[in-house]
């Protein structure tokens, strides 16, 4: 009678080990790519920038993204160059394996000053397999420096002088 429960529990032992094993993880989220920030300034004191494009993970495999730029009252080549180099305003950037970022420098030419009127419209045209486009895809980047001109601050219905208390 022993050997038929140990021969018993050994059997629900195995099969209670081959039945877990089954791969019902759910599948992995989006791999999505995109911009740090959707727009930036390049202050007159500084002559080359990075721009960082962040993925939600690291690729598996080695992937390739295609940027396109727009310039605007500036001219490639003339005002400013990319590292990578663009090809026909396009900038293809390499993602190594096990990488979740990827990134270009802007470099303006010597002794030419841009006012803030002159910027570069930045787009993520299409990613490699395994990653798709996020939501922050384009990226402004203005040449002067992007200052924030506050907001009227309102604490709990009171504004500005306004006198009274809130309970």
């Amino acid at each position: 009678m022993k050997k038929i429960s140990t021969f018993l529990l050994m059997l629900m032992i195995s099969a209670s080990v081959f039945t877990a094993c089954k791969s019902d993880d759910p599948p992995l989220p989006d791999n999505t790519v995109q911009f740090e920030a959707s727009e930036q300034g390049f202050g007159s004191d500084k002559n080359e920038l990075e721009v960082k494009l962040k993925l939600a993970r690291n690729v598996d495999a080695a992937s390739t993204l295609t940027i396109e730029l727009q310039p605007s009252d500036v001219t490639y080549g003339t005002e400013f160059t990319t590292t990578p180099a663009a090809v026909n305003n396009v900038i293809t950037l390499r993602v190594p394996a096990g990488s979740n970022t990827a990134s270009f420098k802007i470099i303006k030419a010597e002794h030419i000053f841009l006012s803030g009127d002159k910027s570069i419209k930045f787009t993520v045209k299409s990613a490699g397999s395994g990653v798709v486009i996020g939501k922050t895809a384009s990226f402004d980047l203005k040449f002067s420096s992007i200052v924030s001109e506050g907001t009227k601050l309102t604490l709990n219905g009171l504004a500005g002088n306004e006198t009274g208390s809130s309970a």
